[in-house]
């Protein structure tokens, strides 16, 4: 291994430790972080299914789905210690921003690579959301697949990074995962129905390719729905938690 990527490796390193220390030593017993915190105890310490995840307190209801429970609670069946949702979630924020920093540096080549990653890696933003144990955390690497995806899509760039029906998925995936973490997975809709609109208007036979396309955006939406099937199959809960309560147009 050459000196530079040995000392990139350490830098990464050191940047993951950091951000794992910012974590572990932020905010944890405000209302919102206790809650996400106790949704995936429970379920380590019942081996209950985490039906719902985050409440929405001004409707007085709940997000349906297994998502946040999991992602919290999982973990600490390979590690049982309190810090061990900390590790996995700044494992998938830290994987998320390494890709969003490499997609940036791709689309960006005058900037230096050193500032990008720095940036994408130390920003306040990121530091503050995708360390700590709180769902708009968990939010993160989803929605930067998500973008980075649609990103690829859109009219934004005139090449494509990403592999040719990898995008359609990953928005997919993006959509049905957030929606059981945050409400704000109803902005990512018109962006997903747009790329897909717009990639298909672009290849000759539209019909045909939208069709095609569609296929693995139908994929990435059933991917990140497994967690939600026990909620809808269980008769003894709402389906939806009362989420559509919390969905008002407002012209």
């Amino acid at each position: 291994m050459s000196r530079k990527r040995l000392f990139i490796l350490l830098a990464l390193g050191a940047l993951f430790l950091f951000r794992l220390w910012y974590g572990v030593h932020s905010e944890f017993w405000f209302e919102d972080e206790r809650q996400i915190y106790l949704i995936g105890l429970k379920y380590y310490t019942t081996g209950a299914y985490p039906v719902y995840g985050p409440d929405v307190v001004y409707t007085k209801t709940q997000i349906a789905g297994g998502m946040q429970g999991l992602l919290v609670g999982a973990p600490f069946h390979l590690l049982p210690i309190p810090e061990a949702p900390y590790i996995l979630l700044n494992a998938m924020s830290f994987a998320a921003l390494c890709v969003f920093a490499w997609y940036c540096s791709r689309r960006f080549p005058k900037l230096p690579v050193w500032f990008v990653w720095m940036f994408v890696l130390g920003a306040a933003w990121t530091m503050n959301f995708g360390t700590r144990v709180v769902n708009p955390s968990y939010v993160l690497p989803f929605s930067l697949l998500f973008f980075i995806s649609a990103f690829d899509m859109l009219p934004v760039f005139t090449t494509q990074l990403l592999p040719r029906r990898l995008p359609f998925f990953l928005m997919g995936l993006g959509i049905t995962a957030i929606m059981q973490l945050h409400l704000s997975w109803v902005l990512l809709v018109p962006y997903c129905i747009a790329a897909l609109v717009w990639k298909s208007y672009r290849s000759p036979s539209f019909k045909q390719a939208f069709s095609v396309n569609i296929l693995p955006l139908a994929a990435g939406l059933a991917a990140g729905a497994i967690t939600l099937i026990p909620t809808w199959l269980n008769a003894a809960y709402s389906p939806t938690g009362g989420a559509e309560k919390n969905i008002v147009f407002n012209p």
